[in-house]
């Protein structure tokens, strides 16, 4: 079974890194399923301070953020330093809203951050039957996220443009993915 999602906007602004941290929109969810633990996911933002020490507040078993720092001082250009780090943050603040929820699973591997020559930034996280990408191009409009799996989960795929205003929205129903199938 083959199934893709497609967002589309044609708004500009909308993409990521034109629209402050915390925003939240409400849409559908990746998980299907009855799971009553996953109908409690939140999206609501956790509030940071810019020139805190940013990714330090995650347990240990869920510092999936734990080579971030080096990655983004390796990023050249500022704006897109900016919107890694805001994008980072939205995935710290999903992670530390359903802290309680994830910690049944024990640990997650850590987010693999790299950056092309082109200056985008692919972020991934790989679990053994399955792998989330997000994709932050030079261009906004252009910057995307994938989830595929192996035939070990049907062989899902889903993708779509990556929006800061859609973000937390679409990391809590990853989330959910994510406790459904580990």
């Amino acid at each position: 079974m083959k199934r893709s999602f497609q967002q589309t906007n044609s708004d500009n602004s909308d993409y990521l890194g034109d629209v402050p941290l915390g925003t939240d929109s409400t849409s559908g969810s990746l998980a299907e399923g009855p799971e009553e633990n996953y109908r409690s996911l939140s999206a609501a933002p956790f509030p940071t301070d810019k020139d805190s020490d940013y990714f330090r507040n995650l347990p240990s078993n869920l510092n999936i953020l734990i080579n971030a720092s080096d990655a983004i001082r390796r990023i050249t250009d500022p704006e897109k330093q900016r919107d890694v780090v805001k994008f980072l943050l939205s995935v710290q603040n999903i992670l530390l809203t359903n802290r309680f929820a994830l910690d049944s699973i024990g640990s997650l591997p850590p987010l693999r951050i790299n950056i092309n020559e082109d200056d985008s930034v692919l972020v991934e996280w790989i679990f053994r039957d399955f792998r989330i990408g997000f994709s932050i191009e030079t261009d906004r409009s252009q910057s995307n996220w994938y989830l595929v799996s192996n035939q070990n989960l049907n062989q899902v795929d889903f993708s779509g443009l990556l929006s800061l205003q859609d973000i937390d929205e679409l990391l809590t129903s990853i989330i959910a993915f994510v406790l459904s199938n580990t």
